[in-house]
């Protein structure tokens, strides 16, 4: 299965660095005191059970990954990272997974509003670097130069 990671150019640099995509709020909690920090919108409630969000789809439009007020370097409609997860990373629909986590129905009303969501995915543990295959900068279409991906 190949599914996507859709970010900034920002973070697409964080995670190379780091080796890993990490993991970011699972939007299960209605946030409380949001707000932007350092170029990413974080809340009181992003600590509540963190996943790392994926799709089948190859674009971003749709997704939720809309961040027009943020500077151009963290437009997360700019790197698609290609992974092809090993199935020892869990990946699952996100929707059967937060309604078995308690998602409130109005929360997740609002939340899938105008969304492709039945393309989302999720991953509870952090994806090494290794499973990402391409890393593909949509704004320049290229491939980013120097990175090496796929498991070994």
């Amino acid at each position: 299965m190949k599914l996507y990671h859709f970010t900034s150019y920002q973070h697409m640099l964080e995670i190379i660095a780091d080796g890993k995509l990490k993991r970011t709020p699972s939007n299960l909690l209605e946030p409380v005191n949001p707000r932007i920090e350092n170029g990413v919108y974080v809340s009181d409630t992003d600590d509540y059970k963190p996943v790392v969000w994926l799709t089948s789809k190859a674009t971003p439009d749709r997704l939720g990954v809309d961040t027009p007020e943020l500077p151009p370097q963290f437009n997360k409609h700019r790197v698609r990272l290609e992974i092809s997860p090993p199935p020892f990373l869990n990946i699952c629909k996100w929707e059967p997974w937060a309604d078995s986590h308690g998602i409130s129905p109005k929360w997740k009303a609002a939340l899938i509003k105008n969304m492709d969501y039945d393309t989302w995915y999720i991953s509870e543990g952090e994806i090494p670097i290794a499973y990402v295959s391409r890393i593909i900068d949509l704004f320049e279409k290229t491939e980013i130069i120097g990175y090496k991906g796929g498991a070994q």
